[in-house]
């Protein structure tokens, strides 16, 4: 290699290398780097109803594992834990389930990201919602907390919260167990 492509290549490597350290510089001086601004509406997930293999709501008290029957069918087999001592229950699940379902199917955003900068008015933890299909990919996990009146709802990505469309009285529904859920 001639001295002058050897002057280029190091001129190039040092230019880049100043480019790369310039941005990480940038990345770890922004508080909110990792956050994406949203429009109210945006689909934050969204699943065929049909393709869910797997729920799983866990909650410090309760523990609900459904799973599906039959790729396609709508037979679900539910396992509920109450962390208090009570028996297990078992059912299948029934339209009420099926219903609620297809409400967390589709989770959206309903005020743009910037709406929700202060974490500390959503203080009642709801729980842990795990949502599988039959692809090798890994499961979607959301975290839902409520403001205090439970008029408003969020879901953290692991990243971030955003208000979302899914009412507080899914999650009253799905602890109220089998009596409900199997109708």
């Amino acid at each position: 290699m001639t001295k002058t492509k050897r002057n280029y290549v190091i001129a190039v490597l040092a230019a880049v290398s100043v480019t790369v350290a310039a941005y990480i510089i940038l990345l770890q001086r922004s508080e909110r780097f990792h956050e994406v601004s949203l429009e109210s509406g945006t689909e934050l997930f969204s699943i065929d109803p049909a393709d869910i293999k797997t729920f799983k709501f866990d909650t410090q008290a309760f523990l609900l594992l459904a799973n599906r029957r039959e790729k396609g069918k709508n037979g679900f087999d539910i396992e509920i834990s109450r962390k208090n001592g009570h028996p297990v229950e078992q059912c299948q699940g029934g339209g009420v389930f099926i219903s609620l379902l297809n409400t967390f199917a589709t989770i959206k955003a309903m005020q743009s990201s910037e709406a929700v900068t202060n974490s500390e008015q959503y203080t009642i933890s709801i729980g842990t919602v795990l949502i599988g299909d039959y692809s090798a990919l890994e499961p979607s996990q959301w975290r839902f907390m409520a403001s205090s009146d439970k008029a408003t709802v969020v879901a953290n990505d692991g990243m971030q919260m955003f208000i979302v469309n899914v009412p507080y009285s899914a999650f009253q529904t799905l602890i109220e167990g089998c009596t409900r859920l199997s109708l």
